[in-house]
């Protein structure tokens, strides 16, 4: 007779706590014959070795979009659903590597309708007009203009820690952009958001891409250990629309020092002037001085 398995599917074990650990080890020191764990984590780094060591390791990787949208299309064939190849592949875009994150998606479309193409999937996915990162970007060219708009999407009850996490993500697509052949790193955009980061991409280039990465990245982090965070990101924001010759540093030079003056260089191989080391230089004797001698007195006359 065929064995019956039973199948234990532990999902994100890295959050067990040690205790957890300790018991689930002493389990898998010993299993039973007929029971079957599967335990699934996104950060290996975090599972005990103990616990590795009883395991076979295997890692999956994200899916190709061309692949989930293959996938989506036969699911919805399947089910009976008419699903264009423009929402199948914003559909692929959007899940970003994750085919469960697709499926999700198209459940949530189906629900709506039979009939699913890409507005449709832009309208149950929650996708929302991201122009204001474009806006936010073209704006830096002028201060005042940056922080007016970041001030228009505070009135629209923005976020601004979340506001700087997509900016980062913005700078990112547009330094991939302006990468040779980045468009095929691209993700988790739609078809006219890709257009217009490979035509912004190049013209920012990658070093300023790269530098607002760093800055905004900075302000992210001043923001996590409790700064204003408006200010952070309009400090930012002002430093990233700084024309480039007014971030050059000036060398400044320092006065001289007067120094003392110092004696002549050393020749290492000029002959220096012979020494005679046995002859005596002579000695100048000091003149000798005669002793006066002053004459007897004459006798008194008797």
């Amino acid at each position: 007779s065929a064995c019956q398995y039973k199948v234990y599917i532990i999902d994100e074990v890295h959050m067990l706590s040690t205790a957890a650990f300790n018991a689930l080890l002493k389990t898998l020191e010993e299993p039973p014959a007929h029971v079957i764990f599967i335990l699934a984590t996104t950060e290996i780094q975090k599972v005990p070795a103990t616990i590795l060591s009883r395991c076979q390791r295997y890692d999956f990787t994200r899916i190709g979009p061309e692949d989930i949208a293959q996938r989506v299309e036969y699911i919805a064939g399947e089910e009976h659903l008419e699903l264009t190849s423009d929402g199948a592949e914003l559909i692929a875009r959007l899940a970003d590597g994750a085919l469960r994150d697709a499926l999700s998606i198209l459940d949530t479309c189906a629900g709506v309708t039979a009939k699913i193409d890409a507005d449709v999937v832009r309208r149950m996915a929650g996708v929302t007009d991201r122009s204001y990162l474009f806006r936010t970007s073209d704006a830096l060219e002028d201060g005042a203009a940056a922080l007016a708009q970041l001030a228009q999407l505070r009135q629209q009850s923005v976020d601004v820690k979340r506001l700087t996490e997509e900016l980062i993500a913005h700078y990112r697509a547009l330094m991939l952009a302006a990468l040779p052949g980045g468009q095929a790193l691209l993700s988790g955009v739609s078809p006219e958001e890709e257009a217009q980061y490979l035509e912004k991409g190049p013209q920012l280039g990658q070093r300023e891409a790269i530098r607002a990465i760093r800055t905004l990245g900075t302000a992210l982090e001043h923001m996590t250990r409790g700064s204003d965070q408006r200010i952070e990101l309009e400090l930012a924001l002002f430093s990233l629309s700084e024309p480039p010759q007014q971030r050059q540093t000036v060398p400044v030079q320092a006065a001289p020092v007067a120094r003392a003056a110092q004696p002549a260089a050393v020749q290492p191989f000029a002959s220096a002037p012979a020494v005679q080391p046995f002859v005596s230089a002579p000695v100048q004797q000091a003149p000798v001085q005669q002793p006066v001698v002053e004459p007897a007195p004459l006798p008194e006359p008797l």
